[in-house]
């Protein structure tokens, strides 16, 4: 029975080793990547959903709510030269929503009117068909419209 109690302190000192390099290691990629310059000028992030993003601040156990959405997609817009947001349909259901849902509809129309106002671009894609409410004549937009339309 002793070697089975040496052998399990073994074990765990080896896993508190490992959980404590795992940490060093995520410090300092933490640090490297703080000290990092002109990463901003040169980055396109691209969310996909975010109907899914602001669900998830909203229902999720976890979630921070209006404010984790306002901050995060701030914190986002300064970390990309080129963000990207797909957005969702909404309010064209027919459906009167209350409570949580409305909340969430309400909160996700306000973070797609807010990101289009701070926007260089902002269109809805209706039956394949891109529809620009705003959009800009710089190169580097023309460049990401070819690289995005099909051959």
């Amino acid at each position: 029975m002793e070697d089975f109690h040496s052998q399990a302190d073994r074990l765990r000192a080896a896993m508190e080793e490992i959980t404590g390099s795992i940490s060093g290691i995520s410090g300092a990629v933490d640090g490297a990547v703080a000290d990092v310059t002109g990463v901003a000028d040169s980055t396109r992030i691209l969310v996909e959903d975010l109907g899914n993003l602001v669900a998830n601040e909203v229902f999720s156990p976890e979630g921070g709510g209006e404010r984790a959405v306002r901050l995060g997609l701030e914190h986002l817009r300064r970390q990309a030269k080129h963000l990207i947001l797909v957005g969702n349909e909404i309010f064209s259901d027919g459906e009167a929503w209350q409570g949580e849902m409305a909340a969430y509809l309400r909160l996700l129309a306000q973070a797609q009117a807010a990101c289009a106002a701070w926007s260089g671009a902002a269109g809805a894609v209706i039956c394949g068909i891109p529809l620009w409410q705003k959009r800009p004549k710089e190169s580097w937009f023309e460049e990401l419209i070819k690289e995005a339309e099909p051959p």
